[in-house]
């Protein structure tokens, strides 16, 4: 997971659209954008007024990082262990958690 995609679903987690994180982080809209949008790493100082804006630590954030990766890397695992039916159905399965189809 990039930091990014991890800011993303922070503001996914809480409601906030990106205007309303800019504005908890005081950084310009702008900014953001182009982090979210075109896949930028924001600077120290930046981030930091992310994680303040989140009220979180830095620490935390990027604990949230290794975390996903961590339940990503597994998941993967188990898929890579599964039969061509068996992904089939994991897959099916899947897509009807999110709600969204093939």
């Amino acid at each position: 997971m990039e930091i990014s995609d991890h800011i993303k679903e922070l503001c996914r987690e809480r409601g906030w659209t990106y205007y309303e994180l800019a504005s908890q982080c005081g950084i310009a809209q702008s900014s953001l954008s182009t982090i979210l949008n075109r896949g930028g790493d924001p600077s120290i100082k930046t981030l930091k007024k992310i994680c303040a804006g989140f009220d979180i630590s830095m620490t935390a954030f990027f604990a949230g990082i290794e975390k996903k990766n961590n339940d990503y890397s597994e998941i993967m695992e188990i898929y890579q262990s599964l039969g061509k039916t068996e992904r089939k159905f994991a897959k099916v399965y899947l897509l009807g958690l999110a709600c969204r189809k093939e």
